[in-house]
């Protein structure tokens, strides 16, 4: 398994273009007002003869040198400390989804997040890719049934029949039996649970479940394994022991879909047996066409009935045959040149011209409340889209049980041989079912396919289907869906548009991943995927947010992925519970972060013009240090880590709130204008020329004893009341005011005014001295502050009336309902 790889959430990705497109604003501001100074310094400093050696520099020197200057003074544009503050508000929120009891699985299991920085992107999901063994189903396996070409035993009728079948010496139950107790590689274990138990029958452990179904219910019906070693194995027949000599492995994987075991009997002979998927077992085995008819009724039966499917099968051979496999099996695991490609031909050398020997049928139940899961995602406005390598019928009988699938959906099955075959299904599905307006072209006509891809392009991308939309479903198999991948994603896509559910079944691990790059790229939209097991894996990481359940498969897929959890249905609560509210909350800790760095960095912008561009600074430089990493640290932290929106019971019980959350798009070019050439804009407008209005313009003294206050009470007095301003505009942006969050703004008030006296006894900075006083005490002053703030919070209140009233969304109208309902309660 390859390292998980690094990925990056859409809200980072947005926010390092803003930060760079505010860069290059600042780049802009220090290059105009550095030409600016140098303007200054010809035209107004070189005559000022007072200034001393200064007003003899010349324009272009003081030009460049006020480059570095206006660095500097504009340093505040850029919020470094946002970067730290919102990875460790990440590290918090996946601490509260570690402790959130709500989201332990039956059996206790906490979830686990192991990418930080994708909690805001569980709020913004458009896609779920999951699969379905262990995912949607339970991955407890239980034998049910067996089929010998048409005759079917299924003990689910009498639980005795199989066992009293074998017992009457039947030779192809026999043999049934036999291969399930034989074939596999499942290990015995002794061992109770108390520390030094012994068992007298032992518990089975396998890496998969259906094999430790299947040597349980051999256990049963007669046939108990009680030793398997490297190279032996010991059955227990009706009270006598049987040894097989293991003499040849060759492992299941996902390309194969088969395992095989080389064993001598007790007798000396040779025989293979060979269990597998039954699309790569029928080539290996001798049948007549009659006979393979009869397979094929039984298995479309089971798979009716949503049952897991293997067909075993064996093959006797003579010693001579496996010493001469067993010398080519060993030459091809050491070789170096075309590994793989002998050690397949060495397989199929004892995996050909075998005997069948029956088909075996498993159910693995769905796991609780899957149905209703399914169906709150889909109101929430989540596509869903199930990927599995079972057959089709077994994938879409699970889609029925799961809710996926309903009998008023119009379900398209896509099975081709042909690319020609592919492209015709394509063009006659969406003529028929999607958009028959518009399309142009005759059937198997690359330009018509041309045409689809134009009627979708030309439209935005539908992250739901609607209620008025025609109900469609899409079943494609693993080959079709290898032509779609190569040659027609695009055509694929536009039809899956229009479906509420889509079903890829026979599908490899690797189908899987790509599936998840396809409709991650080329829709553009946000993918989550979801699986158990080992092969589930390359999806999960190629997804936007992978997500592994803590599986009967092993942990492949909870480590590699990116969250994991123990059931399926915790998934509703992650996305709209955790990834709602942090979609609230990250955006929010941004957008006030760029807001008050650019409202105290817009006073220093305007009293340039006050200085002649000297780039001396109106703020005192310990406030300006002071203002982020102190004073207004902790209250957009505690914004990111304590604000909801609307109370969880809603949020679990509308799921329309979910996707009205995520076309909020909390955080974008829109909300980076509001927040910035908005609020921070007018709000530096108003408190700079208005205390300029005031107190700058007025003839008599409007300080204390009638003496002026000088920039440093200025300064002091447009500081405060940019404190204050951001204070409670973070305030008011937060709908949940808890304890602690009312204690940040306290403290941060507090904060900065104790500052001051700081500042004055331990720097030995004279220039503070006595501005408390001074502001303070000044009625001109707080008249300006509250004529300013009421005017500055003006813009904010119209924006919230206009939004309130006049375009509510889902989410505005459900906080409504929630005042009308405390309101009432009160």
């Amino acid at each position: 398994m390859r390292d998980p790889p690094s990925k990056m959430c859409q809200l980072d990705r947005t926010l390092n273009w803003t930060v760079l497109m505010i860069f290059l604003l600042l780049v802009i501001l220090v290059i105009v007002f550095a030409a600016l100074a140098g303007v200054a310094q010809e035209r107004v400093v070189q005559e000022s003869w007072y200034l001393g050696p200064t007003s003899t520099d010349s324009g272009v020197a003081v030009g460049f040198r006020s480059v570095a200057t206006f660095i500097v003074l504009f340093s505040a544009w850029i919020p470094i400390s946002l970067f730290v503050s919102l990875e460790s508000v990440r590290v918090f929120q996946a601490l509260f989804m570690f402790r959130d009891e709500k989201m332990k699985s039956y059996d206790g299991r906490r979830m686990a997040a192991s990418s930080t920085n994708l909690s805001d992107t569980l709020g913004i999901v458009h896609t779920i890719l999951s699969d379905k063994t262990g995912t949607l189903t339970r991955n407890v396996m239980e034998y049910v049934a067996c089929a010998f070409s048409g005759e079917i035993i299924d003990i689910r009728e009498d639980p005795s029949l199989m066992k009293d079948r074998l017992a009457a010496g039947e030779e192809k139950v026999n043999d049934m039996a036999s291969a399930m107790a034989i074939c596999h590689s499942v290990v015995p274990d002794f061992h109770g649970e108390e520390e030094g138990e012994i068992l007298e029958h032992p518990t089975y452990q396998g890496q998969s479940p259906d094999e430790v179904s299947l040597v349980e219910s051999a256990r049963s019906f007669g046939l108990e394994l009680m030793e398997r070693s490297v190279d032996k194995m010991v059955l227990v027949r009706n009270g006598e022991k049987e040894t097989y000599e293991m003499v040849g492995e060759i492992e299941f994987n996902s390309d194969r879909k088969r395992m095989s075991l080389v064993v001598k009997l007790e007798d000396g002979n040779y025989r293979v047996y060979t269990k597998g998927a039954d699309t790569t077992m029928f080539p290996r085995i001798l049948i007549s066409s009659e006979e393979e008819k009869g397979i094929e009724d039984d298995l479309h039966a089971f798979a009716v009935e949503g049952l897991r499917t293997l067909v075993f099968a064996s093959k006797d051979i003579t010693e001579e045959q496996y010493q001469s496999w067993q010398t080519l099996w060993r030459e091809a695991l050491l070789s170096t040149d075309g590994r793989e490609e002998k050690v397949a031909a060495a397989a199929e050398v004892v995996e050909s011209d075998m005997k069948f020997i029956g088909v075996t049928a498993v159910e693995d139940k769905l796991q609780d409340q899957v149905p209703e899961t399914i169906e709150f995602l889909r109101n929430a406005g989540i596509s869903l889209w199930v990927l599995t390598g079972d057959k089709r019928e077994t994938a879409e009988n699970i889609g029925y049980s799961a809710a996926m699938l309903s009998r008023s959906m119009t379900v398209v099955h896509m099975e081709a041989h042909s690319q020609e075959e592919v492209s015709g299904m394509l063009e006659d599905t969406y003529r028929t079912h999607c958009d028959s307006a518009g399309f142009e072209g005759t059937v198997g006509n690359m330009k018509s396919l041309q045409s689809l891809t134009n009627v979708k392009q030309a439209k935005k991308y539908k992250s739901a289907v609607h209620d008025g939309d025609k109900s469609l479903a899409v079943i494609i198999d693993g080959k079709t869906l290898q032509f779609v991948l190569d040659s027609y994603a695009k055509y694929f896509l536009a039809i899956t548009d229009h479906c509420k559910t889509v079903i890829c079944c026979r599908v490899t691990p690797m189908q899987k991943a790509l599936v998840v790059r396809m409709v991650k790229k080329l829709r553009g939209c946000v993918t989550l995927a979801i699986g158990d097991g080992g092969n589930d894996v390359s999806m999960i990481q190629e997804a936007d947010v992978g997500v592994g359940l803590y599986g009967k498969e092993g942990t492949q897929a909870s480590r590699s992925a990116d969250f994991a959890i123990g059931e399926f249905k915790l998934l509703k609560r992650l996305l709209c519970i955790h990834g709602h509210y942090c979609w609230v909350r990250n955006p929010g800790l941004i957008n006030v972060s760029f807001y008050k760095n650019v409202f105290i960095t817009m006073g220093q912008v305007f009293y340039q013009f006050f200085c002649q561009f000297s780039g001396t600074s109106i703020h005192n430089e310990y406030i300006v240090t002071v203002f982020n990493v102190v004073i207004t640290l902790f209250n957009p932290i505690f914004f990111a880590l304590f604000e909801k929106d609307l109370d969880e019971e809603v949020l679990m019980e509308k799921p329309e709130m979910y996707q009205a959350n995520r076309e909020r798009k909390n955080f974008g070019k829109r909300t980076v204008f509001e927040w910035v050439m908005g609020y921070a804009l007018w709000h530096s407008i108003v408190t700079f020329w208005g205390q300029y209005g005031s107190l700058g313009s007025v003839r008599e003294s409007n300080w204390l004893d009638g003496y002026e206050g000088g920039i440093n009470a200025w300064g002091f007095g447009l500081s405060t009341q940019v404190v204050i301003i951001v204070l409670v505009k973070m305030l008011l942006m937060a709908r949940t005011w808890n304890g602690l969050y009312l204690a940040s703004f306290a403290i941060s008030l507090a904060v900065y005014f104790v500052i001051i006296p700081i500042i004055i006894a331990f720097i030995d900075d004279n220039s503070l001295n006595g501005v408390l006083l001074t502001t303070f005490s000044s009625g001109t002053w707080w008249i300006t502050f509250i004529v300013n703030a009421t005017a500055a919070f003006m813009l904010d209140f119209i924006v919230v009336l206009i939004r309130r009233f006049y375009f509510p969304d889902a989410i505005t109208m459900e906080q409504e309902r929630e005042y009308k309902r405390y309101w009432t309660r009160k």
